[in-house]
């Protein structure tokens, strides 16, 4: 998935998004695997919500401790 396609699933609902690094790229985490995280992957998590009238985004990423260094890269790159 090419990191515009990647990023289609962003919108100004709230709600909780997931990608997973799959071979250096950004892989949607259904909403049924939200909340499984791997020890050998990497994950990058956008928690949208609304705060009165305003629209607050907060991204954070994962690392799995035995993920390799190229996901590792990835989901900090990204």
């Amino acid at each position: 998935m090419s990191l515009s396609s990647a990023f289609r699933a962003v919108s100004n609902d709230p709600r909780i998004i997931t990608w997973r690094i799959e071979k250096m790229e950004l892989a949607l985490v259904p909403l049924s695997a939200h909340g499984n995280f791997y020890e050998g992957d990497c994950y990058i998590v956008l928690s949208t919500r609304r705060v009165g009238s305003l629209l607050s985004q907060n991204i954070h990423f994962w690392i799995g401790k035995d993920s390799s260094q190229d996901e590792q890269s990835c989901a900090a790159i990204y």
